[in-house]
C-alpha cells in the first residue's frame, strides 16, 4: 500500500518524471542483480574448492595412515 505522502508526491509528478524515476530504480535493481550473480558465482567456486580440498584431505589422511603402518611393520621386521 502506498502511503498518503507518497501518493501526494506521485500525483504532483508528471508521467515523464515517473518514467524517469522508474527507469532509475530499475537500473539500480539490475546493477544489484549483477553484483549478486557475481558474488554467488564466487561463492559456488569457493564451495567447490572447499569440497575438493576436503576430499583430498581424506585421501592424504588415508595415505599417511598406510605409510605409518608400513613404517611400523618395517621397524618390527628389522628390530635387532
Amino acid at each position: 500500500k502506498i502511503s498518503p505522502a507518497d501518493e501526494a508526491i506521485l500525483s504532483d509528478m508528471g508521467p515523464e518524471a515517473i518514467r524517469r524515476e522508474i527507469a532509475s530504480h530499475s537500473s539500480a535493481i539490475f546493477k544489484l542483480l549483477e553484483v549478486v550473480t557475481f558474488l554467488n558465482c564466487r561463492e559456488c567456486t569457493y564451495l567447490e574448492e572447499r569440497d575438493n580440498a576436503r576430499r583430498e584431505l581424506q585421501v592424504l589422511a588415508k595415505k599417511l595412515e598406510e605409510s605409518e603402518a608400513s613404517c611400523e611393520g618395517y621397524r618390527e621386521q628389522h628390530r635387532t
